[in-house]
């Protein structure tokens, strides 16, 4: 911002410069100051004297250009010292300040309601929690941070003065208009929290007004409509309600501002406000308390004071009682005519005016207005709008997020296997955010009602089936009055629910709402519904999160401080790049390779993941399941993996065996299995078909084994005794599958070990683990991994899913004759009814980097022990010594100067696997690091191989590596 000094009659310099003076506290004076403000004082006129006085709102938006010339016109007419900025957008804002100061013949003093930051006002900005959530968030630190962010865009806009915090101790849930803008009801914490605020605030040259002396807390009438009274003693007040305000004074805060309350034990005076009592703005506040800073006025339009007085004489009333700064006259030209003829009258003294205008200078240069400011609209938005901004937001609400009942320690949910989850959004027209989030950590019905709908009957029935029931109370309003905006049949039915299920209350608004709930056996307040609330509050159930907040009011028999603190993630959750001194923009580049890729038509769409840490910072889905560009590819969407097959299921099967000690990598595959004496594969062992090193054949087309001339005895059109399907109105006799099994026991062995990667190992694996644990592969992955930790990774998906949810791999016009979609492309998987060790699951991205991340957890996800560390390490760890395989996972070359799999910035710790349809998931402990790519690249035609000449899989990795290994750019 540009500073052009205003320029100073010479009387500045001809002021003789004295010794250090002290004032009657004892304080030391700023001379440079006094010489200032003396020399200000000296030339004003009386009218730029009482106009210093006001401060008046203007709406800065371009449809309030009568706010506009009325403004110039007051400023012009009536020298107005201040100006109050309402309802409008930032640029105007900006503008209108700037000509407000140009015509003005003093730096005018710019002020804003902005308690929740610059959005209570202003358009297109950041909006911070109110402070009733502030109130649930333990660390004072990151109000603090929220003040100085809040007090960085005032700065921006050219506002000097926030009319924030609010330390009004809420006692009276029935409260209309402090209520949620309170901290709490508890004394030292909304002392504590709001001198954090201001604190903040200071730090960035802002002002901060503690509001609304003497206490606006324990009342239940608006003061905007009437004027609310409250009978306290001099005792009373001084025990609660002063008590933040001393706290704040004695730390420094310089402003204040005084309600329109009418409090009859400090003075009598019918219909008088507190801020037009003398008795309450002088006598207490002034000499009891000792406060020395600047005082406003409430709004003096608000019918607390306005209802009682003629227009202008309230403005004089309100300067005799002490108030320094009026806001919100109600008729400016009335109340500097009032207040002329109380001095002409001697109803005001000259000695007063005096005072109260140079405190207001005083503050004026403290804010820096010893200089005229030009504010810069460049760029505006985005300055406001920062990352840091939006992270800090975020971080906000996620630390309120409280958990006030958890019978037997429910939550988080560890184990999902023997749930069956319902969620149910009340309020709501559609999903909301929060169900969908459930969705990423466990299979989840979603129901909804809307706000109006009050046929609760058949959603009851609905919900019968199901023995975890999740609430979520959206939409809800933050008054008494009207229940919180909850229908009666809303209430009644959450309460019938919960008599009959597990029911977890999620309540997305005022804690207050609590008293119709008080003995829900599980209960989340996530205290404002938006999507960043709706997300934490889901996450915390899952173990994302973690709780920390506390209750900050008490709701019948639930009393404030309550709250179930637990610091433990158990489960990896979505973070902004920031929250790892990441940049979102590096990450962005991601976006742009992903969108050339499928340009380039190397793949119709994809899903990119990155997680790292523990927490996933990148998880995006581009183009479409086709190139028909009809159906955008979703997150949720499930593809075929091919080969990954081999690490999500055969070897995390093959794991557990071997940590239960059923299976030994050094014997033979003939211990596991009754072979006849011409096979030929009994002697190979486990630990060699795990590292492709066997001397396997690598692939049997068992599908050309199926000519035109005897195709139909074995396929059928339509599904007959012993058959399987294998497509749409394709089946196939269940026989070939032993016709195959017969083949690969037989087929010919390379006496010479070398690498030679085979599919044939990985359904000699699949046998191996069926024969051992009496269950198909399917069922055994499915109850071991899959299921325990929510994942809708699967076999044979048509099953389970929707066929529009599943991605659609080749257009098989040779063996199925058809689109294939939600069965296995892998001919040979197929003809095993879908299920294979070598192929045949189909996943999502999320849930392909929740089972690496067990892996990264050292085998615990969830809460849940899945395997030993020592079992992790041994397979994933390099394990043959002619090639760079380990047990089942593939890995880095040892020699830098072969080919890689993956990046060649990948450390050696790395490992993964990548599939034929175009997939990959490499996992580096090194850095914590977990990609996926899910493609479709072989979609309309297995020729289309320009994902692999063009490299995509690994350029994207590099890129990856070069994201993360330079923090911040």
């Amino acid at each position: 911002m540009k500073k052009c000094i205003i320029f100073i009659f010479s009387l500045l310099f001809m002021l003789p410069l004295r010794a250090q003076e002290y004032n009657s506290d004892n304080q030391p004076i700023d001379l440079l100051k006094q010489h200032w403000v003396d020399s200000m004082f000296y030339f004003m006129t009386l009218d730029q004297k009482i106009g210093q006085l006001y401060m008046q709102p203007v709406y800065p938006s371009l449809d309030s250009i009568n706010s506009y010339e009325k403004m110039i016109s007051l400023i012009n007419d009536y020298k107005l010292g201040g100006v109050i900025f309402m309802k409008g957008n930032p640029l105007q804002t900006v503008q209108w300040m700037n000509d407000f100061n140009a015509i003005s013949n003093i730096p005018m003093l710019s002020s804003i309601d902005g308690e929740w930051g610059l959005n209570m006002r202003l358009s297109n900005t950041t909006r911070f929690p109110k402070q009733l959530t502030l109130g649930a968030v333990q660390n004072n630190n990151f109000i603090l941070q929220m003040g100085r962010e809040i007090g960085r865009q005032c700065k921006l806009v050219g506002i000097h003065v926030n009319f924030a915090p609010v330390v009004d101790i809420n006692t009276n849930p029935n409260n209309p208009v402090i209520n949620d803008r309170s901290f709490g009801e508890r004394r030292d914490y909304v002392a504590k929290k709001g001198m954090a605020y201001s604190l903040g605030l200071m730090d960035s040259k802002v002002l901060p007004c503690a509001k609304h002396f003497p206490g606006h807390g324990d009342t239940d009438k608006d003061s905007h409509k009437s004027l609310p009274t409250i009978s306290k003693s001099k005792d009373q007040l001084i025990h609660n309600e002063f008590y933040p305000f001393r706290y704040l004074f004695a730390n420094g805060v310089q402003s204040c501002m005084v309600g329109h309350i009418y409090m009859p034990q400090q003075d009598k005076t019918l219909n008088t406000a507190s801020s037009i009592s003398k008795i309450i703005v002088t006598d207490i506040l002034k000499n009891e308390l000792g406060f020395k800073g600047l005082i406003f006025s409430d709004a003096l339009n608000m019918k607390g004071v306005s209802g009682y007085f003629r227009p202008g004489e309230v403005d004089v009333k309100a300067f005799q009682a002490g108030i320094d700064v009026l806001l919100f006259s109600e008729d400016v030209r009335e109340g500097v005519k009032n207040i002329k003829q109380a001095l002409k009258e001697g109803a005001i003294t000259e000695e007063a005016l005096t005072d109260r205008v140079k405190r207001i200078l005083r503050a004026k240069y403290d804010l820096g207005l010893k200089y005229r400011e030009v504010y810069d609209t460049t760029d505006l938005i985005n300055k406001i709008n920062s990352k840091e901004a939006k992270l800090l937001r975020k971080k906000l609400y996620e630390e309120s997020i409280t958990l006030v009942a958890n019978k037997n320690s429910l939550l988080p949910f560890k184990n999902v296997t023997k749930y069956r989850f319902a969620s149910l959004a009340v309020g709501s027209d559609s999903i909301n955010e929060f169900q969908k989030t459930l969705d990423n950590y466990a299979p989840f019905e979603n129901f909804y009602i809307s706000k109006n709908d009050t046929n609760t009957n058949q959603l009851f029935k609905n919900l019968a089936n199901y023995n975890k029931v999740i609430v979520n109370i959206a939409n809800m309003s933050p008054t008494a009055s009207n229940r919180f905006g909850m229908q009666k049949k809303h209430i009644e039915l959450i309460q019938k629910l919960s008599f009959t299920k597990d029911l977890i209350l999620c309540i997305g608004g005022n804690p207050y709402s609590l008293k119709y709930f008080q003995n829900q056996e599980w209960i989340l307040v996530g205290y404002e519904d938006n999507e960043i609330t709706q997300r934490a509050m889901a996450e915390c159930l899952f173990g994302a999160l973690p709780f920390k907040g506390k209750l900050p009011v008490s709701a019948g028999k639930i009393k404030a401080g309550t709250g179930i603190i637990s610091n433990q993630i158990i489960r990896p959750r979505m973070i902004d790049p920031e929250e790892m001194n990441l940049s979102s923009n590096s990450f962005s580049l991601l976006d742009t390779m992903c969108m050339s890729m499928i340009a380039h038509r190397a793949t119709p769409g994809c899903q990119l993941l990155v997680a790292k840490d523990g927490m996933i910072l990148y998880n995006k889905s581009f183009g479409y399941h086709t190139y028909s560009q009809t159906q955008a590819v979703l997150n949720t969407d499930l593809y075929d993996v091919a080969s990954l097959s081999k690490i999500m299921a055969t070897t995390l099967a093959a794991m557990k065996l071997y940590e239960e000690k059923k299976l030994d990598l050094e014997a033979p595959v003939s211990q596991y299995m009754i072979l006849d004496d011409s096979a030929t594969i009994g002697n190979v062992l486990v630990k060699d078909v795990l590292c492709h090193q066997a001397g396997l054949t690598p692939f049997i087309p068992f599908y050309s084994r199926i000519k035109p001339e005897n195709y139909n005895s074995y396929i059928s059109n339509i599904l007959l005794p012993d058959y399987r399907q294998i497509a749409d109105n394709t089946y196939i006799i269940s026989s070939f599958k032993d016709t195959m099994w017969y083949e690969m026991t037989h087929s010919k062995i390379d006496p010479y070990p070398k690498y030679k990667y085979s599919d044939v190992g990985m359904y000699i694996m699949q046998r191996i683990i069926e024969n051992l644990t009496g269950q198909t592969l399917n069922e055994y992955v499915g109850k071991q991994f899959f299921k325990p930790m929510g994942l809708k990774a699967c076999y044979n998906p048509r099953s389970n899913f929707n066929k529009e949810e599943i991605v659609p791999t080749e257009d098989d016009q040779g063996f199925r004759k058809q689109l294939l979609q939600g069965f296995v492309h892998d001919p040979g998987a197929a003809m095993c009814g879908g299920v294979a060790g070598h192929a045949g699951v189909f996943s999502n991205a999320t849930d392909v980097a929740a089972l690496m991340q067990m892996l990264l957890n050292k085998g615990i996800y969830g809460g849940v022990q899945y395997f030993d560390s020592t079992t992790i390490e041994l397979f994933t760890s390099y394990r043959s010594n002619i090639s760079r395989r380990g047990y089942g996972f593939d890995k880095p070359p040892i020699d830098p100067n072969e080919d890689s799999p993956c990046s060649k910035k990948s450390s050696s710790m790395t490992y993964g696997h990548t599939g034929f349809t175009g997939t990959c998931v490499w996992v580096d402990p090194r850095d914590g690091l977990i990609y996926v790519l899910l493609t479709n690249r072989i979609h309309p035609s297995v020729e289309n191989k320009k994902l692999i000449n063009e490299n995509w899989r690994i350029r994207i990795m590099d890129k990856i590596y070069d994201i993360i290994q330079n923090r911040g750019d």
